[in-house]
Order: C-alpha cells, then structure tokens, then sequence
C-alpha cells in the first residue's frame, strides 16, 4: 500500500495476507479497517505507526459499517460481527439471516449487496437482507435481533431517517 503526505512518497507497506488486498476502509477510533469483497481478513490501518495486521473473521465479508464505536462486519453465512471500532476486538456475533446470502455481483446495473445502518444514540443497527425480502433490527447492546421486517422484494441499500 502506498502512503503520500503532501503529495510525496512516504512509505509503501506489505500486504500481511499475500492473496488479500483491499480497496476500501472503514474508519474505527483512531484507526481505519480495510477490506474488499470476499475477503476473510480486516486489515487494520495505524495511520501513526503505519501498519497493517489482519484480523481474521472466521468467514467471508460481505458488507460493513462503523460508527466509531462499533465496527459491524456481516459475513456471507448470514452472521453478523460487532467489534470494537480501536482494534476490532470481536465483541458479539449473532446470525441475523437463518441461511447463506445468494452468491451475488453488484455492478454499475444497480446494487445487490445487503446493507447496514447503524443507530448509535439507540444501540442499534439495521441490515438488508435481500434473499429473504426483510430487515433484520439488531440491538448491539444485547447483541441479538430484537426483529425481523418483512417488507417484500429484495432490500438491498438502507438509509436510516431519525425523527
């Protein structure tokens, strides 16, 4: 990976998973997690030190959101990983879809991928569940689904509008 500061080179740092690279980061407090499709590894950025560890998820990543408290990490079996957002310390797992996610690809067509939002004033998250046609609310405090929405179709991207 490569690091710039003002425009210049600043350091490169190694891939620690060699078949793993990553395209996109979510920011945790004070650190930031990279990841990409289909990994099974996070990758934790020390923007001071300049490093990267993996942290191994025990599954496949499919989609994930922070919040700078949490970092939740929805896997392609249907569970759901809530961290801590410093150093990504599983705190919970919980299965949020009773089977696997379909085997998708989104393109620019349009999105397919589940999607989370998170609510961190009431300790809770939201996650698309577009093969079963719902939503899955989630209680992170608890770190269990208090229910499941039965909206039809395939929900897929989520925005969350707070009164």
């Amino acid at each position: 990976m490569l690091v710039l500061e003002g425009g210049k080179e600043r350091s490169r740092i190694p891939y620690p998973v060699a078949e793993e690279r990553i395209g996109a980061f979510l920011e945790g407090d004070g650190v930031f997690f990279g990841y990409a499709d289909e990994v099974r590894h996070l990758l934790i950025l020390d923007p001071q030190a300049l490093t990267l560890s993996p942290i191994p998820l025990g599954g496949v990543f499919l989609r994930g959101a922070s919040d700078g408290k949490h970092l939740l990490v929805l896997l392609t079996d249907g569970r759901l990983q809530v961290r801590e957002a410093g150093a990504g310390k599983l705190l919970r797992e919980l299965r949020v879809a009773p089977e696997p996610f379909p085997e998708v690809h989104e393109d620019t067509g349009g999105a397919a991928y589940p999607d989370i939002a998170l609510w961190p004033e009431r300790n809770l998250a939201y996650v698309s569940l577009p093969h079963l046609g719902g939503v899955a609310e989630v209680s992170l405090g608890e770190g269990r689904v208090l229910r499941q929405l039965k909206i039809g179709g395939q929900p897929t991207r989520l925005a969350l509008v707070r009164p």
